[in-house]
């Protein structure tokens, strides 16, 4: 088997070129994704993408009667959801609309690597979403006195696992892995180590500036609590909040919400790149 490096910039023009109908792709059984626009914005790119069930047949509840009834609808049509996405292949970062019943990272996962193979750019596209840890996750790791059970789930980074080196990272690299995931539990009544062993390699991950991570999770007592808690690194994803002006027009809010992901990218990449972490603007296909 051999990895041939994919330029991000390639991959992504190629999408953004695609019609319509032909970026339709069933991701689950009962999920449709389908690119309903694409803006460039600068080097970057913001997606508008649709995304629902066409089996699904809408429900409406009537004040009047009190009753629950099924909605018609055209034979074409299907109800759905809308969701901002926008890539900037030189950063690295993806910044996705958080929204109800939208896209989520794992479903865009899979929808780009079926794009690629169902519509013939890459028989096999490895394309992984890892989050971007915010400080609040150490922050809050801080707080606990005593550490149970800590886990950890990493992907094979951007090329080579030599791109992050730990005990954990060495062993998915000799072992030939994509992911690799590691649980350490600690001796009845006892604590794990908050600074050594895996706490180490959880803590050296979420500091990176690109990490593989894919989610860590820790159980214990914080100081002054009687019962155990847990913590996990999907809360803590980086992100931002924003106020969407209610009297702009749907197309309006759509162009509103991308430049503000856009600007979240541009500040995020600036503060990454300043720590001085190399990476390497590369993919992977077979």
């Amino acid at each position: 088997m051999r990895d041939d490096v994919v330029d991000y910039d390639q991959f992504f023009s190629w999408v953004a070129e695609m019609p319509d109908r032909r970026s339709r792709i069933q991701v689950r059984s009962d999920l449709v994704f389908v690119i309903s626009e694409v803006k460039r914005q600068g080097e970057k790119y913001a997606f508008s993408i649709v995304s629902g069930d066409p089996e699904e047949i809408p429900l409406y509840f009537n004040e009047e009667s009190g009753q629950v009834e099924e909605g018609v609808r055209e034979r074409s049509t299907w109800p759905a959801r809308q969701t901002q996405v926008v890539v900037d292949p030189e950063s690295r970062l993806v910044a996705i609309e958080m929204r109800r019943a939208g896209v989520g990272s794992s479903n865009l996962e899979r929808y780009f690597r079926l794009l690629a193979m169902e519509r013939g750019f890459s028989r096999n596209l490895i394309f992984d979403l890892t989050m971007q840890p915010s400080t609040s996750f150490e922050e809050e790791l801080d707080r606990y006195e005593r550490i149970r059970e800590a886990t950890v789930v990493i992907s094979r980074p951007n090329f080579d696992w030599e791109d992050a080196e730990d005990a954990v990272t060495g062993l998915a690299d000799v072992s030939g892995g994509h992911t690799a995931s590691v649980t350490v539990n600690a001796a009845r009544g006892e604590s794990l180590s908050r600074t050594d062993g895996l706490l180490a390699v959880i803590r050296a991950h979420v500091r990176r500036s690109f990490t593989s991570i894919t989610n860590a999770r820790v159980i214990g007592q914080k100081r002054g609590d009687n019962q155990e808690t847990s913590l996990s690194l999907a809360r803590h994803q980086l992100k931002r909040l924003i106020e969407v002006p209610t009297r702009e027009e749907t197309p309006d809010v759509r162009d509103f919400v991308s430049a503000e992901a856009a600007s979240f990218i541009d500040e995020t990449a600036e503060k990454l790149l300043s720590s001085g972490d190399d990476y390497e603007l590369a993919s992977r296909s077979e």
